[in-house]
């Protein structure tokens, strides 16, 4: 008797993952929300030379975190185009040796719009995915002051407002009956300098970020 209970529920699990499987499978269109955590630092090339009252500057990474909407489309049982909008907040530091005044920091937050847009690997009849991901994003500041400091000026570093970032990544996705959850690992270097022309410190400045998200999504 228990054997036989013990077989039923066996084969109703197996039918309802099977029917899951085969439900997510054919869910070409598939929409969700993102949340995450990113880390944020620079790298940096400063004048040769640098200004007299300064003996070095070095960066420092800064934790921030990100929300957004994602949009899937599965163009084959092996590939999905992602987009996404996203809204993060991010920050770096920027630390100042100097031997005629004391040491001292900047920091630099900002609150960026970005959209993302992912070609996903990802095979669509496992219940388990791992996947791996490329694409690029636009990342637009929204909060920063957009008016340049003047040479010398105490509020540098000065960031551009816009920055166009490569983004290599890879996840797992857990697919559940009515939704999927995946969390993501993604390395993200932009390829636009980011220091402003009048910076009396920095030749190039370039963003590199490690971020850590997980999504759920559903399909239609």
């Amino acid at each position: 008797m228990k054997i036989s209970l013990i077989a039923m529920v066996l084969l109703c699990l197996t039918t309802t993952i099977s029917f899951a499987q085969e439900e997510a499978a054919t869910k070409k269109s598939q929409f969700g929300i993102s949340m995450g955590l990113n880390f944020s630092e620079a790298s940096i090339k400063t004048s040769d030379p640098l200004p007299l009252f300064y003996n070095s500057v070095e960066t420092k990474g800064r934790p921030g975190f990100s929300l957004g909407i994602l949009y899937r489309y599965r163009l084959s049982d092996l590939l999905v185009l992602r987009a996404q909008g996203v809204i993060s907040f991010t920050s770096h530091e920027f630390q100042y040796e100097s031997d005629p005044f004391n040491d001292f920091s900047r920091n630099q937050e900002k609150v960026n719009l970005e959209f993302p847009l992912h070609l996903v690997f990802e095979k669509a009849d496992k219940q388990i995915a791992p996947s791996v991901f490329v694409g690029c994003r636009y990342r637009y500041d929204v909060a920063t002051e957009k008016d340049a400091p003047s040479a010398g000026s105490p509020e540098i570093p000065f960031f551009r407002e816009d920055d166009i970032l490569v983004d290599v990544g890879l996840g797992v996705a857990f697919k559940m009956k009515t939704f999927t959850l995946k969390p993501e690992l993604t390395y993200s270097r932009g390829v636009l300098n980011q220091a402003a022309e009048i910076d009396p410190v920095f030749d190039r400045v370039y963003t590199n970020q490690y971020s850590f998200r997980v999504s759920f999504y559903g399909g239609i």
